[in-house]
């Protein structure tokens, strides 16, 4: 049902809106106060700022639409293997700057320095990260 479809029969006095699929619809800055929403799907909807006093919502469907959920997904799954690509080439930095042949070459200064830098930045993103949570 659409969200103008709602609001029409709520002016008119009507407060049971029972398992009614409202998914995606936006209800932002209204008074739909004393609406019964029971089992209704309200997933992606909108009720910024609207006026749900003695609203019942019990055992309504909530959350994300499945199309957000999958995107969301597809997201941390590309962010993760990022996350491995850069822990991977890391590694291998690391490792490169402590072999036997640069170390050689050019004393253990770089491979250290390389350290030095990498600890540094993740204390720093680590720190920013839980001052952002706190």
């Amino acid at each position: 049902m659409k969200a103008e479809e709602v609001l029409k029969r709520y002016r008119a006095g009507e407060r049971n809106f029972r398992r009614v699929k409202l998914q995606g619809q936006s209800f932002k800055d209204e008074d739909l106060s004393g609406a019964d929403f029971s089992e209704a799907d309200i997933r992606g909807a909108n009720f910024t700022k609207a006026n749900l006093k003695g609203a019942n919502f019990s055992h309504a469907r909530a959350g994300l639409q499945r199309r957000w959920a999958i995107v969301l997904l597809i997201v941390s799954f590309l962010l993760s293997a990022l996350l491995g690509i850069i822990s991977l080439i890391s590694g291998g930095l690391t490792a490169y700057f402590f072999s036997p042949e640069i170390v050689k070459q050019y004393n253990i200064l770089p491979g250290v320095v390389f350290l030095v830098v990498i600890v540094v930045f993740f204390i720093i993103a680590i720190r920013q990260g839980l001052g952002a949570v706190a």
